[in-house]
This record gives C-alpha cells, structure tokens and sequence, in this order.
C-alpha cells in the first residue's frame, strides 16, 4: 500500500537511513523543515518532500529502458524482486556513492548533495577524568536542555565538593588524588574517509568542537572551568573558560557551545584530545559540572561526479622521494568503456598546466617529463619532475590542471623530496664487514630535525630481515651535537650491523617527527671479495660557514696505480690533502690523487670543502672513481644553514617565506648566547629562599634551684616548627610576542610587521620603522596570547614558627612564694606573618631600541637579529663570550645602552618578627629577682635569606648585527692547503 501523506519522524528515519536526532537537527537548520502537529508539537513530514530528499540521497533508478521509477516505498506493490532490486540498489548507492554515509558519525550523518557543504560529527572513543567520564563520549542532551535535565546519571560531572575537603582538622585542602580534568580522545576518521580525503574528493573545513555542558553554579562562586585542546599532547590551546557563578546549561546558551580549532592535517583528528578543566577553591558551597558530551563537527565537502572522476584519475604512486629520485605523476587521459560496444562511450582527459610549489611557498609552471603507456583500455601519462628542479628537499605540492566533458578541476598532489638520507660508509660491503649508516632528517622546509623517532629495516637478497634499527631500543643514536651548526665530525643518527651473506640488500627508512611520518628506500651490495671498497666518514649536512672535512679509507684487493678521482659539486670550495689535485671538470670538480696501492692495503684520502650558502639545499658527493671501478652511489649532504628569527606582535599575520615556530619557545625569554649553546634552556617561573631562623632569648642568667617546682630560665629558646617562605614570581615585567623563522635562511628582506632589535650606531633608521615604545621598560618574552604581565620587584610572605615545648636552659624554682614562672613545657604561638623587604625580579639586561618594519624592506644595517647560529659574512657576533650581548636579556628602551644592568641573583634584607603569644602555662613561685622566666614572656624571631637566582625561563639565542661588508675578508683561506 501507499504511505500517507503525512509521515511521522521514525517513518522518515527508516526511509532516509538517518538517525531521528539527524532529522530533529536538519529541523533546526531548515535543511529539512518538519511539520509540527497536536499539543505535543510532534513532527510530520510531508510524503512529497521524503521523495525528493530520497532522490537527492540516492538517485533515481531506472525500469532498464529509460524511464526513472519510484522507489517500492513510495509506490503501489510490484512484485518482491523489484523490492529486493530497489532494496540492493538503494544501500550500493547508499554505500559506495555517498562514501563515508554507511558510517554513523556522532548522532548526525550529513547528505551529501552534489557538491553542497553538509554536517560533519566525531565522537570521542575514549574519555577519561572525571564521575562517570564515558558518558561525555556522545551528546544526547538537547540543545533546549536546562540544568535540571542534566544528573549524575547522564553525563560526566564533577563538584567542587568531590575536589575539596572543607573543615577538616588539617583545615581546608585540595584532595589530589581526584583528577580534577576530563580528557576526551581517539577522535578517529572512518577508513573510507580517510581514504577519499586523501584522494581529493571529500574534505572537511571549519573544524570545531562541539560542546554539551551543565552547569550548577552560585554567586561568589570562585571556581572555574576551563577548557584547551591539543594535537600533540604536550602543548594545550585553550578554548574556554567559565566562572561557575550562576546556573548554565544548553538552554541558557541558546544550543550548544561551538569553539573553532586549528587542524592543520586530517591526520591530526586522530591524535587530537580536548580536555575540560575544574579548578575549585575550597568553599562550603557546592558548584557542579555536567557535561553531556565534547564532540568534534566540521563541514563537508564532496565534489560532483565529473570532478571526482577527474581527480580519481591522478595518482601518485608514492609520496616520499629520495634525493636521486623524479617524483612522478600518472594521469589516466582515456578510458574506454567495456561497454562501448553497445554505445557508452570513451571518456577523455586533457591536462593544461603543470605547477610546482616549492617548500618555500614559491608557485611556478614546472617543465615536465611524458611517457604514455597503454594498458587494456586505459591509456595514462606519466609526469616526472625532473631532479634540476627540486635542489630544495621539503614538501612540495604538483598542480595539475585536467579538464573532461568541459569542466576543469585543478588536482593537486603533495610530495616530500630529499628529506631524508640514509648514506652507508660504504657502498659496497664483504661478508662480516660493519655497515655503518649515517642518517639525516629533514623537515617539510629543508630544516634539520634531531628529535626524530627513526627506524631502518633491512632486508637481504632473500626477502628476510636482517637488521631492525630504531631509536626507540637505542640501535640507532643520536648525537649530542646534532643542533649546533659548526664542522661536523658526525652523523646527526646512526646505527650499523655486519651483512652475512653476499646480495643486494634493500633499506626501508622510516622517521616520524611533528611533520607526520615519511619512509624511503634504498640498497647496498654485499660481495665476496669486491675489488675495491671505500669507507667513508664525514657529514650528512653542512654548515655552510665552516669547511667540513670529508675521509675516504680505500682498501684494494688488487694491485692499482693510477688515478683516485673523487666528484663534488662545481660551486664547491675544496683544501685537498694527500696531495691531491682540484680539477674543473664540464658541471662538477674533480679530486685527484695519483696512488699506487697493492692488493691488501688500505690508503687514507681526504679534504675539506666549503659549500655555498644556499638554504635549504641539498648537494652530493662522489662517486670515486678507481680506474675502472666505481663506488657505485653518492653520498647526499643536507645544508644546515644559520637561521634568521624575526619577532611579530601576537595579532599579526605570518608573512610568506617565515614560519611561525612560537611553539618551540613558548613560556622562554630570550637571551644571548654563544652558536655552541643556542637553543639551550635555562630559569624557572618562580623562587622561594630557605632562610636560617634565630630566635632572641627571653631573658639573661640562670634560674635559682631548690626543692620546689620546676620553672624555666630566663635565658632558653625553643625548638622551632610550621615556619615557611612564599614563592613567587621570577618573571619580570614583560610583553609577548611571537617568534617567525625565515624559511631559507637569512633574507635579505625583512618583511611588513617584523620586529628587529637596534643599537644607537647607526640605529632604527629614520623611515620605513616605528619604534616600539609600548615595549619600554619590558622583557622580551615568547608567546603567542597577547600578555603585557609581570613585574621587576617582588616580595615575599614570611610565614613563621610556632615555638614548641622541648625548651633549652631548664632550671629549678625556689621555694619562695612570688610572681608565677613558666613552665618547662611552656610554648608560645607564631607570630604574625611577615613581608620580606622589595628585592630586584630583572635578570642581566641590555636595553635596546625595539623597531617594527612599516613595510617590505632591505635589512637595514645596524639591524640586530637573532640567528640560531653564525650568520657569517655580513653580520658581527654580539653574544659571543665578551659581547654585550653574552647571557643578557633584552629590555626595550628608548635608547640603547650597553652597560648590563639587573643581576642573576638576589636576597632579601634580614627580617625580624613581630612578637610571638605568651608563654602557654606558668607553675609554682618564685621570689622577685630570681632567674626563672615570667609567665607573661614572649620572643621573637629573625629571618636570614639565602641567595637565590631568579632568572626567568629562558632560551638562548645569537645575537648579530648587520654590517657594511666592504673589506671584509670572508675567504678563510689557510696557509700551507691547495684550496680552489
């Protein structure tokens, strides 16, 4: 039979395949709008409109000869196999054309209509924290839901009772042993989302956490709510924060609580964690939070069948390539159909641009290998991007502009290049011999990564695994230099074993870092008895301002005279030693040593070379050549250039060509320091001092005896308890700003907002650059929350000791009767807490003139900047040991000056007490006169401070100054070497 005319929600929801709370929010949204009947305001949905939104789900189907039909539900009965056909037909389309629709996200999946932008939802898998956390795992409470909809027995909850125990004997107290945060995670992305988002055809935009929350509050309330998120569990951003000062709950907000969150890939969705945080002060009133739910929603987005064909057309069959590798795409540009033969016909492509994006941001057309190759129907273009340009290693995007039926879709594939290396010592190996691996990371802009978790798996000629390296069990180190530019005598990671068995052995590097994960392979022989070997040892990157020497170790098993040729690249500054010769061959130099070695021995080659001071780039030495032998691969060599940083006020923009990298440093004030220690960190937020307390004695001399009672003497002190010295703040006063490092090295620009540092010869030029006088007076700190805190003085509460029984000097009473002594075991209150005199919060300083760039401009000379190493020709060191800059922080001033000011240390002036309570108890008599102490006796006591250091937290930068470079030599040539 028919449907009615008017269906009801769950009539609606088995038709669509949604939840009722899908179609209840679709209601709100007016996506789909329902009908409201009866006293109870139920929804009703009007039979015509079900269909049609049917359709834009699943399409149409057709009788098989050109005619659309309804679907069994909303037709007269056929026969059952129509049902069945309709049935199957609807849940394919369903499936496999909606994509990710047969998975149930949150309590709404979104229709995907052509190319419309719809709702996405991501529950948590894991919450943990608080009373009953799993319940924050889904939101079920409305949008309309009040404070008293939301119980215990409903959502995660927490109160201010739970955290604090109030009245207690020890007094009022934060009970730690109950965790005051929830943590919701494991926000995982179906597998066939994942899928086709990294294919290109669905995506997801404006990401936000959706909140559900309960809040039970009361006026004069001081607790509080706070809510962050963090992609690497190590760095939280907050969200929000609420006071719990009155009732919330969905319905006082008007719906749920939406807070936008930075995501930079899909792949952070799976390590997001979002976290709500209770922080209560103790009180005898309760607050209370509920919380229903901490979700993930975003927008997504589905391209249209013609673009989706178009880009499920491209492939990149992989997306880490080596140094020596062209980085290819394929592009199927005809596919006839297997069908053509009853007219469906072929379906064409046609590709009219190719773009490349370097890591630097840099867009540019890119000329482009073609090589077609046809398979059964199919026939496919590969594009190679030819190795001359890709000298940076880094991401990089291909843009590939593809047109079918006349509609063109920009495809874009993302590709890393050259970002890692894994160089053998040697190329080839005999059985038993160690193999040595010399391994580099890169970032996706070419930086050198030493944090890296690296793994190498190799295998042997048989497929079987014959060595698993990894950092995590130590088989491959880390060097302790790995972040110091300067000549590099090691690898920045290494590992080795000894081959069996001769063969080609193939390697699977692996590193994971905070760019994502990135793998390449490579080989290396193994023979029984090769020729020649040539072990070498030197570096896998290359500060450009030093030489770096390079070793070769050639063993013979044959009798040779005659040339040892090794190959660097043409720009290349070479010192050859052994008496070797430097050569311009057609594009590269040649190392020539004329050696004679006989069979068994083994001879020691070697030079030095200077790159140029290019960044990022990557360059490759060898192959040696002996004779006619070969070694057979080349030895990759990453630039490790210096640096330049630039510091941005916390509400402007990065500018292309820097990157943000005010993580790394976040919380640290800058201070100068030698290349050999930059990035190092130092400082504390707070202090507190441990003082010697003295107390004065009561009185002088000796008590009488006799028989009577005992007293004690005027002249005792006591044993002391309870006393304590507050902590405080280190952090002088302060403004943040955020830190941006340039993207290849030191510019020769500096960019529209970027802030640098002067000194008064010749100073912040005239034009172009304001002076930055809100930053007088001010520390230079790191962050990325605008913040003009802290201060350059402080004090602290001196807490004091109470004075207790077991008292020093006991003496004997006499028998006379007269005013009443104290007791032996007599004690005596604190006294009153103290504040410690003023003491200095600023640690060494030099004040500087702290300009903003107007606009782009030329590096101004006099310009001082910070570097993560020597900047070299062009600029003069000032934090070097001696500077003006070693170990000094900077303070903002309208002048400089030079001279260091603050200390690194402080103490405070010695503090007396005021006067502590009486003696508790009192006994017997005594004569006046006599020795014993009054009843009525107090003491007081005095606090002597220790020196503490109260630098702040701390990282140490390069300062350098850009000079006039006329007459400066920068040859570093050396007496006595062959250098061409």
């Amino acid at each position: 039979m028919s449907l009615p005319k008017l269906l009801s929600l769950e009539q609606v929801s088995d038709i669509l395949g949604v939840h009722p709370n899908t179609l209840r929010n679709w209601d709100i949204k007016g996506k789909l709008k329902a009908i409201r009947v009866g006293t109870r305001r139920d929804r009703r949905y009007e039979r015509e409109q079900i269909e049609t939104t049917y359709y834009q789900l699943h399409g149409r189907l057709s009788d098989g000869v050109g005619r659309q039909v309804a679907p069994k539900i909303f037709s007269p009965p056929v026969a059952i196999f129509a049902l069945v056909h309709v049935v199957v037909m609807a849940l394919f389309f369903h499936v496999s054309a909606m994509g990710v629709h047969d998975t149930r996200v949150g309590q709404e999946q979104g229709i995907v209509l052509g190319t419309t932008t719809d709702l996405f939802r991501l529950e948590p898998t894991v919450c943990e924290g608080w009373t009953s956390a799993d319940r924050a795992k889904r939101i079920e409470a409305m949008v309309s839901s009040t404070i008293g909809d939301f119980t215990q027995g409903n959502a995660a909850s927490l109160s201010s009772v739970q955290l604090t125990q109030y009245g207690s004997e020890e007094g009022t107290t934060e009970l730690d042993a109950i965790p005051s945060e929830i943590l919701c995670g494991g926000y995982v992305l179906p597998e066939k989302f994942t899928a086709e988002s990294q294919k290109g055809v669905l995506s997801l935009s404006d990401i936000r956490v959706l909140i559900s929350l309960g809040i039970d509050g009361y006026a004069g309330s001081e607790d509080v709510l706070t809510f962050s998120y963090s992609i690497d569990g190590k760095r939280w951003i907050p969200i929000d924060s609420f006071g719990l000062i009155e009732d919330m709950s969905n319905a006082t907000h008007q719906g749920y609580w939406s807070f936008p969150i930075s995501v930079d890939s899909l792949s952070d969705i799976s390590s997001l964690q979002v976290k709500a945080s209770y922080n209560a002060v103790p009180s005898a009133e309760e607050s209370v939070a509920y919380l229903d739910g901490m979700i993930i929603e975003a927008n997504l987005e589905q391209l249209d069948e013609t673009s989706r064909e178009i880009v499920e057309s491209v492939e990149l069959p992989k997306t880490d390539f080596t140094s020596e590798e062209n980085p290819t795409v394929s592009v199927a540009v005809e596919e006839r159909s297997a069908l053509s033969f009853i007219g469906i016909g072929t379906t064409q492509r046609e590709v009219e641009g190719v773009t490349l994006t370097s890591p630097d941001g840099t867009k540019a057309d890119v000329e482009v290998g073609v090589q077609e190759k046809k398979e059964g129907g199919t026939t496919t273009l590969a594009y190679s991007v030819p190795q001359d340009q890709l000298t940076r290693p880094g991401q990089y995007t291909i843009s590939m502009n593809i047109t079918q039926d006349g509609e063109t879709e920009v495809v874009t594939k993302d590709f890393s290049w050259g970002v890692l290396a894994v160089n053998p010592n040697q190329s080839v190996y005999a059985p038993g011999q160690d193999a040595t691996f010399s391994i580099g990371v890169l970032d996706d802009k070419g930086g050198i990564v030493c944090d890296a978790e690296v793994e190498l798996v190799v295998t042997d000629s048989t497929g079987a695994v014959a060595a698993h390296l990894s950092t995590k069990d130590g088989s491959i180190s880390v060097s302790d230099v790995c972040h110091i530019k300067d000549i590099y005598t090691e690898p920045d990671y290494t590992g080795s074993f000894s081959p069996k068995s001769a063969g080609t052995y193939q390697m699977e590097l692996t590193a994971t870092h905070t760019n994502g994960t990135h793998s390449i392979r490579d080989t290396f022989i193994v023979e029984e008895r090769p020729s020649f070997t040539v072990k070498r040892t030197g570096p896998t990157r290359v500060f450009p301002v030093l030489y770096q020497p390079m070793q070769l170790e050639v063993t013979a098993q044959e009798d040779f005279e005659g040339e040892i040729i090794e190959r660097v690249p043409a720009d290349f500054v070479i010192r050859a030693g052994n008496d070797g010769k430097v050569r311009q061959a057609d594009t590269e130099k040649e190392i020539v040593w004329n050696s004679t070695i006989s069979a068994g021995d083994t001879i020691t080659l070697g030079y030095e070379f200077k790159s140029p001071e290019k960044s990022p780039e990557l360059f490759h030495v060898g192959e040696v050549t002996i004779g006619d032998w070969h070694e057979g691969r080349k030895w990759q060599l990453a630039i490790d250039p210096t640096y330049m940083h630039l510091l941005l006020d916390t509400g402007d923009s990065t500018p292309t060509g820097w990157t943000d990298v005010t993580a790394t440093y976040t919380d640290k004030f800058i201070r100068g320091e030698t290349a050999a220690n930059f990035g190092a960190t130092g400082g504390g937020a707070t202090h507190t001092h441990s003082p010697v307390i003295t107390q004065n004695l009561a009185s002088t001399g000796k008590a009488q005896s006799g028989s009577a009672n005992w007293r004690t003497a005027k002249s005792h002190d006591h044993a002391l308890s309870g006393e304590s010295t507050s902590s405080e703040n280190n952090l002088p006063a302060y403004r943040n700003f955020k830190i941006i490092k340039n993207d290849t090295g030191i510019p020769a620009t500096i960019p529209q907002n970027g802030i640098a540092l002067f000194d008064d010869n010749p100073g912040m030029p005239g034009s172009g650059w304001t002076r930055q006088s809100s930053q007088d007076s001010k520390m230079i700190r790191i962050d990325s929350v605008a913040e003009t805190l802290g201060s350059d003085t402080h004090t602290h509460t001196q807490t004091w000791s109470t004075l207790d029984a077991d008292a020093e000097g006991l003496s004997v009473a006499t028998n006379n009767t007269a005013a009443s002594g104290s007791d032996i075991s007599h004690t005596h209150t604190a006294p009153t807490s103290s504040a410690t005199a003023s003491a200095t919060s600023l640690p060494p300083y030099i004040e500087v003139i702290v300009g903003k760039a107007d606009a782009n401009t030329s590096v101004p000379s006099g310009t001082i900047g910070l570097f993560d190493a020597d900047p070299g020709a062009g600029w003069d060191l000032r934090s070097d040991s001696g500077d003006h800059f070693y170990q000094q922080f900077a303070r903002g001033a309208a002048a400089y000056n030079s001279t260091s000011q603050g200390a690194s240390t402080h103490t405070h002036t010695g503090l007396t007490s005021g006067v502590s309570g009486a003696a508790a108890s009192a006994t017997g008599q005594s004569t006046a006169g006599s020795n014993s102490a009054g009843n009525a006796h107090t003491h007081t006591l005095t606090a002597n401070f220790d020196t503490i250091d109260h630098k702040p937290p701390y990282v140490n930068f390069v300062y350098a100054e850009k000079v006039d470079v006329t007459n400066i030599d920068i040859s570093g040539s050396i007496k006595g070497t062959n250098e061409s």
